[in-house]
């Protein structure tokens, strides 16, 4: 439950699951985080067995970002958290002490 509780780390894993697999393809669909952030989280999503690093043999050198089976198998889990935070918006409305500065989180598509 911490790796999903990290702030970012639901959606960086639900960004490279729809496909973002380079640094900067994720960092243009997870908006908000700094390169520094975005660095760390990966390399913990990695630690944690969700992500994996794969370095491509070209120069400049590549990395891709790719799921693990894990990681995989976390994207329904994440979705159904998904549409309980839209369902609870939905019914209860925004107040400013649920939305104090942050956009609600919202899936990619």
């Amino acid at each position: 439950m911490e790796v999903v509780g990290r702030r970012w780390n639901g959606r960086l894993v639900q960004a490279i699951g729809a496909g973002c697999q380079s640094f900067s393809d994720i960092r243009r669909h997870v908006e908000g985080l700094s390169d520094a952030v975005l660095a760390r989280r990966l390399r913990e999503l990695e630690g944690d067995g969700l992500v994996a690093r794969h370095v491509l043999d070209e120069r400049p050198p590549a990395v891709r970002y790719t799921l693990t089976e894990s990681g995989v198998a976390l994207l329904p889990v994440l979705e159904a958290l998904t549409e309980w935070g839209d369902l609870l918006l939905e019914t209860s409305g925004p107040t400013p002490a649920k939305t104090a500065g942050r956009e609600p989180t919202r899936p990619l598509r």
